[in-house]
């Protein structure tokens, strides 16, 4: 039980990074949205998530293109 309340609230955590970083380009804040991106990056490596590689490997694709 404990185990899918930690992945809910990763997940909601990804969640409420990215949208940061997504208001944050829209607010010309390329800093913060950038260490955002990268916030994300470091909780999808270091927690195990039950999503499949490809999806994974696409997402880290994106932030990595997002960075430069």
């Amino acid at each position: 039980w404990k185990r899918d309340v930690d992945r809910t609230l990763l997940r909601e955590n990804l969640k409420l990074t990215l949208l940061n970083a997504r208001l944050a380009l829209l607010s010309r804040q390329t800093n913060s949205a950038r260490a955002d991106v990268a916030a994300a990056t470091t909780a999808l490596l270091q927690y195990e998530i039950d999503t499949p590689l490809t999806v994974l490997q696409h997402t880290l694709g994106h932030a990595n293109a997002a960075r430069a």
